[in-house]
């Protein structure tokens, strides 16, 4: 009798350390278990963070492409108002040195045209022999060997009324100023005053003297 009640407290006692070590484990899972959860809500935490980031470069990385979409529509506008006021600009000094080139061209051109007046002008050696000329000229129908104003009482006194002969102190001998400035400058005309007779002669009746 006492041997089967000790041993069947034996195995009681048995039954119970393997029920015990059960438990154990079911305590060790159920800990463990507990540390999950801590570790999820964990992992929760972190993965909200997480997307609360990544919520925040979202946005700012949609600010910052606004903002460069923004630059380079910006910098596309300059672009083409610097192409275009280029453009202006050069357009502007091509108007500019084609005008400048016309404005010469016509210079070039009027010079040309003086030049070829100046040339197509009968060029005299000298103011008196223009003199000379303008008297014979005048006389036509004599011919005329050695031509001087003196008094009536020389030799052959001939009256001819004559257009009267222009003053030379007033430059009127069929030279005008140009050609006279032209002489002076070429030191080609006589330095010798003409015909200083021509002075002492009447304008409205003029006597011309001839030697034969």
């Amino acid at each position: 009798m006492n041997y089967y009640i000790e041993s069947q407290l034996q195995k009681m006692s048995q039954l119970l350390e393997s029920k015990q070590s059960e438990i154990n484990k079911l305590k060790a899972q159920v800990e463990k278990y507990q540390n999950y959860d801590q570790q999820l809500e964990e992992l929760n935490q972190y993965i909200m963070q997480l997307n609360y980031q990544f919520e925040q470069q979202e946005q700012t990385h949609k600010d910052q492409i606004y903002v460069m979409q923004r630059e380079l529509a910006f910098a596309q506008d300059e672009i083409k108002n610097l192409q275009r006021t280029r453009g202006q600009t050069e357009q502007q000094q091509i108007a500019s040195l084609l005008k400048e080139l016309s404005e010469i061209k016509q210079e070039n051109n009027q010079l040309k045209v003086e030049l070829s007046r100046q040339q197509l002008k009968p060029r005299t050696n000298s103011i008196q022999e223009n003199s000379f000329q303008e008297v014979k000229r005048l006389s036509p129908h004599l011919r005329v060997h050695n031509c001087s104003f003196t008094s009536p009482s020389q030799n052959l006194v001939k009256e001819r009324r004559v257009p009267s002969l222009p003053d030379v102190n007033s430059n009127r001998l069929s030279i005008n100023k140009t050609s006279f400035h032209n002489l002076s400058q070429n030191q080609s005309y006589s330095k010798k005053p003409p015909l200083q007779q021509i002075h002492n002669i009447s304008p409205n009746k003029q006597v011309l003297i001839v030697r034969q």
